[in-house]
Parts: structure tokens; sequence; C-alpha cells
């Protein structure tokens, strides 16, 4: 019997991913100037990679070891990472399939828009075009979708498309997906689709470095602190991190146990260096990244105040009847509303316990 490992992905909650990354050049470590932040905070969310474009197969993709077969039912997605400050002018993907699944049709939406074009027949080959405009900085989403009523009646039957590999050309230059590294590229595709990763249970957000990386920027806090940092290689060797301010240098080593950087930081404008020293394809995370006030004004309460079971559209401030939630409706007026909101479960009591630990359900055990 094969022996299959299966992704399923919804909101935040993983499981264990088969991904790739397929690159249009090989790793060159180099510094980048980020300018001026406005805080610490600025940095979460980047990936830092010397690689123009990344490609990683995410949602409902499965790959059976036994045979080196990528396959997925209904539809699935390919999250393609641009790196800043690179030139792509077109990208190429083609998912090469297996014999039965050369007869089947399929279509394709970049970011939600529907590539042009009628429903393909996959053939030799499934190639689909990235059009140069949607190549902009940052992380897109290619989703590939079955059509099954246009596939012969003897095909229809058929759940699985099996392909043999996917390949990806930038300007020119082929890469194919590398099966030996699906476990280690999770890590990537975790990261830039829930914006926390990890090689455990334990995910943190932050920012994530491929290979070895040198990062400059500059900060201006208003009082004196320290900017703290939970440090770990989550692929790779263990690696060396450091944070220089102004010149001063603090560093530590740090595996697959996660280890806290501080670095004292004065008021006024500072002039601050990160790196990563690790290996070519290792993965680094500078996780939770913060500024601490050394001798701050003591921060006060906090009162969290929760509407069970309450949909969104029902409160004027998303929309809602002015009269329903007038209290919320000023509230909101000197407030900071946010459009969007994840959970990392459905029903209350993991949920509510996420927002008091910050962990995942499978890490703190409410269920």
């Amino acid at each position: 019997m094969s022996i299959a490992r299966k992704i399923r992905t919804c909101h935040l909650i993983s499981l264990l991913t088969v991904v790739a990354v397929i690159c249009s050049c090989a790793p060159q470590p180099t510094g980048r100037d980020l300018g001026s932040l406005d805080g610490i905070g600025a940095l979460f969310g980047r990936f830092e990679t010397d690689r123009a474009v990344t490609v990683v197969p995410g949602d409902f993709w499965e790959f059976d070891e036994s045979s080196s077969i990528w396959s997925f039912r209904g539809w699935s997605e390919l999250v393609v990472h641009v790196g800043e400050g690179t030139s792509v002018g077109s990208v190429h993907i083609d998912l090469i399939p297996e014999r039965d699944s050369a007869g089947m049709h399929f279509s394709a939406a970049w970011d939600g828009e529907e590539l042009p074009g009628p429903a393909v027949q996959a053939g030799a080959r499934l190639r689909f075009v990235v059009p140069a405009s949607g190549l902009t900085p940052g992380v897109h989403h290619l989703k590939v979708g079955r059509i099954n009523r246009a596939d012969d009646q003897n095909l229809r039957s058929k759940l699985d498309c099996r392909f043999t590999s996917i390949e990806v050309d930038v300007d020119g230059v082929v890469r194919e997906l590398d099966t030996d590294q699906w476990s280690r590229y999770g890590v990537i595709r975790a990261f830039l689709d829930d914006g926390v990763t990890g090689s455990t249970t334990r995910r943190r957000g932050g920012f994530l470095v491929e290979g070895s990386q040198d990062i400059q920027f500059g900060l201006n806090p208003s009082q004196d602190g320290e900017l703290r940092f939970q440090v770990v290689t989550v692929a790779g060797s263990p690696s060396r991190f450091s944070v220089a301010v102004d010149g001063e240098e603090f560093q530590v080593t740090a595996g697959s146990d996660a280890r806290e950087l501080i670095a004292p930081i004065g008021a006024g404008p500072s002039d601050v260096e990160i790196r990563v020293d690790g290996e070519d394809l290792g993965l680094s995370l500078w996780g939770a990244p913060v500024f601490r006030p050394v001798h701050g004004e003591s921060r006060g309460s906090v009162v969290l105040v929760t509407l069970d079971t309450t949909r969104r559209d029902v409160l004027s401030v998303y929309g809602g009847a002015a009269a329903a939630s007038p209290r919320i409706a000023d509230l909101a007026e000197r407030s900071t509303v946010y459009e969007n909101a994840w959970s990392t479960s459905p029903w209350t009591l993991p949920s509510h316990a996420s927002i008091f630990t910050g962990l995942y359900p499978t890490r703190h055990g409410a269920a």
C-alpha cells in the first residue's frame, strides 16, 4: 500500500504541508537596506530571500512517496512570492500530468482573477502563463481547478488529478519542484499563507529569512528600551543571529529551540543591523519582534469584551442598521477598527483560549 502525505488547511489551522520552492536563481547572500521604519513591528510578515520568485504548492495537495506523484482533488493553489527589488518579465508554471490526468480539463485564476482562455486540456503538460502585470512584489495565489464536465465520460469518475512534476519557468530559467525538500518548504508555505510558522506545533509570527541575510534599517524610539526577538532555526543546522545597534553587536546561536535575543536601544535615531549566518537552504525565524521600553509608564489594565455568536454584518460599523449597536459605533469612532480577523477555531472555547494564551488549540489543549 502506498503512503500518502496529505495537506488540509483551513484559515490558521494548518496540518503538515507539502510544499516546495522553485526559484529563479541560486542563493547569493546580500545586504538589504529597508530605510527608516516606523517601528520594529514593520518587520512582521517579511520573507527575506535572494530568490526572485518562490513557488509553493499550497492547499489540498497530496504527495505519494512510493510513486513520486503530486495530486489534488477538485482544486488547489500554488502560492507565489515575488521578492522586493526584483524585475521579473515572465513566469510560466507547468504541471506535468500522469497518463490518465492528461485528458482532464482545468481552469486557473491569478489572485482571484480568471486567466484568459477556455478550459485547458492537460495533454503533455498543463501550462499557466502569469501576466507580467501580476508579478508585483509580495504574495500571490494561482488557483487551479478541475472542470469535470468538460472531460470525456470515462474520466469523470476519476477524482485524483495526478502530476509527475511541477516546473516553473522564470524568464527562461526552469526549475523543477524538489520532492526531497518538501518538509523544509512547509515552513515557507505556512509563513506566507498563515503569517506564523515553525518546525513543531509551536508557531510564531515575525519575519523569515532564507540562507544568510544582512538587513539594515533605522529606528527612532521616543524612549530608552530594548529590541527583543525569539529566534529559532526552523529548517537546517543552527544559525547565528546578531543585532547591532549603532555598531554595538549582540548575538546568539539558535537551533530548533527558540532563544531570546535582546539588544538595548536608546531614545532617538539609531541605525540597526540584523544578520543571520545560516546554511544556504536554512530557514531562520526572527519571532515576535518587539520594542520594550525600559522605564516606561504603566501599561494600565486591559479589558477584553467579546460578543459570542454575533454576526459581523449586524453591527453598524460593518454595515448593519445604525440603531443595532450605537455604543459600539461610538467606540469605533475613537478606536482602530479591523476589517479582517482570523480565528484559530470555529467555536468559542478553543478560540478564547487562544486569545488569552497566544497558542494554537493543539498547544493549549482547550477543546
